[in-house]
């Protein structure tokens, strides 16, 4: 669902299923965040059977990269 933001390279998109990154870089730093969501994909995210347990999953993994500091 969510993007590998492991494996987040500046000024590259890093897709999920549903959700998009995107970090730029001009020289030193950041220099613009984006975050985009496909919503036909999202619509079919939600109403899968196993939308709750891949939410949930997509979550620890974020909170994980996160608190481990792998996040750019």
């Amino acid at each position: 669902m969510f993007p590998d933001l492991e494996r987040l390279e500046y000024n590259r998109p890093a897709r999920g299923k549903a959700f998009q990154v995107l970090v730029e870089s001009k020289g030193i730093g950041v220099s613009r965040r984006a975050v985009g969501v496909d919503r036909e994909q999202w619509d079919r995210c939600v109403v899968c059977p196993g939308h709750r347990d891949c939410y949930e999953l997509s979550l620890a993994r974020l909170l994980l990269a996160q608190t481990a500091g792998n996040i750019q």
